[in-house]
């Protein structure tokens, strides 16, 4: 099989199938499709390569004529290829022109050269002319396309169409407000969907036109707006105007004038111009007074935000919020102007190059993210909160600060008393020692100057600093020895751990939560396990002692109305129940009085 050679710029994808099949003797599109084992959507437009090597035809000749997302040429856009209907011009059938590129596009309704509605019904089957019926100008019950009389079209839409398909010929003349092919076609659907009322509240969301007589219907009110420019569109802009509230052209006009201001192209712009005319007129001249960006003091908000590697929005909302000095007028287009002093600008600048952030820190100090966050929870570097640190800076750490403790831990530095192993800062993480409490003592003494570096080399970081491993060694031994751990408690005192973890957590054995290594744990030191056994005694150690049960022996204490604590409910039972040595002693004191021997 092989394409026809001739090529014809203008013409459509389908109409390139249509002239193949009618040269391969096929008079229905449906019929060559079947032979193909393809048909025209988007599984023939994704594999084009196999269209191609069915067709014999070169690849890139089919890829100029496929829709696709973003294409160079408007009438190519997916979004408004038609799927549903194939429409042609009679006429152009009639003089055996080909089936042009412009007429698969959902929002044109008359054709650019002649300017006659198009159609896409056979009147003697009533069928649609779809991709996948019909033949190059027959219909598939066997009736002449070309021999249908069309009506001519409105001036407006011929001459969108002729827009389109590139200011192509036309036997109409009319204003040229719709000119240009950049951003046409989602303007003129801009325009559409304006008109288009849901009753979910949604309004201006509309589907796209699947035949021709829905196009019509969808785009005569947007292309209305165009005809006798600009009056109709004036009309409009200040009916809008007129229902809406507030003062500026955003707010009375709302999401209609914010979408209108995003568009592009030679048509956007003439109804940005026209359109920013209207309101001038309706707003009075107060809003079209000049701003003081000229002042050589001040700078405009993208100027000066620039200049500090921030949003412009962001710098607008710190003016508008007061953190910052600056001034902010707003035009009747809705627009909002913020100048600010230069010297504010450079006092930000200060603080940004003063206050860092956690990856700058650590970089500067030569450690690594996870020791900067032990060094945060030693207490020895201390990260600011949003809401104190200055307007306009993303980083909680003062340098300036962080700085002078640095210099003075250096010249705290003795030198090297003699040849020994040493350990540099940088090292001091959780894999030397998993006792983060132990890390953050040994921290707070090399901050405070207990322990000094051996080796400090002019300009070194932090992390380069060198201490004597015997130091830190020692440093972390003395630490670990004043704190047991729960499980330490409960091996020593042959309590059930989870009952210690219980005595902990509610706060009668006091402790601190911790984590260490990929596990939290409690930490209890020495004075408080000593202050807790002489506060309060085990039940079940004091009912092993006496030869009885833990029941029997809480039963006792119970009758003698001594009060027992710290029990954990386990099911239907309790374990880890506690009791005041003072109440123990006042019921002992109670029952010798009364002369009755103790249980």
């Amino acid at each position: 099989m092989s394409a026809p050679s001739d090529s014809m710029s203008h013409e459509s994808l389908t109409g390139l199938l249509r002239r193949v099949a009618d040269s391969e003797g096929y008079v229905s599109l449906a019929d060559f499709s079947r032979r193909l084992r393809m048909r025209y959507g988007r599984p023939m437009v994704e594999h084009l390569e196999d269209l191609a090597a069915e067709l014999d035809v070169n690849l890139d000749r089919l890829q100029a004529r496929a829709p696709s997302v973003r294409p160079p040429d408007p009438c190519y856009e997916w979004r408004f290829d038609r799927l549903h209907s194939d429409p042609f011009c009679p006429t152009c059938l009639h003089e055996g022109l080909p089936w042009r590129k412009e007429w698969r596009h959902a929002l044109v309704s008359t054709c650019a050269i002649h300017g006659v509605c198009l159609q896409d019904h056979c009147p003697m089957c009533d069928a649609r002319i779809t991709p996948h019926s019909g033949g190059l100008s027959t219909c598939d019950c066997g009736y002449d396309l070309g021999e249908i009389s069309a009506d001519p079209g409105l001036v407006t839409e011929t001459q969108f169409s002729r827009a389109l398909a590139g200011n192509g010929p036309s036997e109409h003349t009319a204003t040229e407000i719709i000119s240009g092919t950049e951003g046409i076609s989602e303007t003129v659907w801009f325009l559409a969907c304006g008109f288009v009322e849901n009753r979910t509240g949604k309004n201006g969301k509309a589907r796209v036109p699947q035949t021709v007589t829905e196009t019509r219907e969808f785009m005569t009110p947007a292309l209305n707006l165009l005809n006798d420019w600009p009056i109709n569109f004036d009309r409009h802009v200040s009916s809008r105007w007129n229902v809406g509230e507030g003062q500026t052209a955003s707010q009375r006009m709302g999401p209609w004038y914010r979408a209108l201001m995003r568009l592009k192209g030679d048509l956007a712009n003439s109804l940005k111009v026209r359109c920013q005319q209207v309101i001038r007129e309706h707003c009075g001249d107060p809003y079209a007074r000049s701003e003081p960006t000229s002042e050589p003091d001040w700078l405009s908000a993208t100027e000066a935000a620039r200049r500090l590697g921030v949003r412009a929005d962001r710098l607008v909302d710190t003016v508008a919020s007061g953190k910052i000095e600056g001034r902010q007028t707003t035009t009747g287009h809705g627009h909002r102007h913020t100048v600010i002093p230069k010297k504010c600008i450079l006092e930000a600048e200060q603080d940004r190059d003063r206050f860092l952030d956690a990856r700058e820190t650590a970089k500067r100090l030569g450690v690594s993210k996870s020791q900067l966050s032990l060094l945060r929870g030693a207490g020895v570097l201390r990260e600011l909160s949003l809401e104190e640190r200055p307007p306009l800076v993303d980083g909680g750490f003062d340098w300036t600060l962080i700085e002078t403790k640095v210099h003075q831990i250096a010249a705290n530095s003795e030198g090297m008393p003699a040849p020994c192993q040493t350990i540099t800062f940088n090292q001091l993480t959780l894999r030397r020692t998993t006792d983060r409490s132990a890390l953050f003592t040994l921290f707070r003494q090399i901050f405070d100057g207990g322990i000094k570096p051996v080796s400090v080399a002019h300009g070194d970081r932090l992390g380069d600093f060198s201490f004597a491993a015997t130091d830190i060694e020692k440093a972390l031994e003395s630490a670990a020895e004043t704190v047991m751990t729960a499980r330490d408690v409960s091996r020593v005192a042959g309590w059930k751990y989870e009952c210690v973890t219980h005595w902990c957590a509610i706060g009668l054995l006091p402790a601190s939560r911790t984590q260490r290594g990929s596990s939290e744990i409690w930490l209890i030191r020495q004075k408080a396990l000593c202050e807790f056994q002489a506060t309060y005694a085990v039940v079940a150690d004091l009912a092993r002692a006496m030869g009885t049960s833990s029941r029997a022996f809480s039963a006792a204490l119970e009758a003698a109305t001594v009060e027992t604590i710290g029990a954990k409910r386990v099911g239907e039972t309790s374990r880890g129940r506690l009791i005041r040595i003072s109440d123990l002693a006042r019921a002992l004191s109670k029952l010798t009085a009364e002369g009755t021997p103790a249980a």
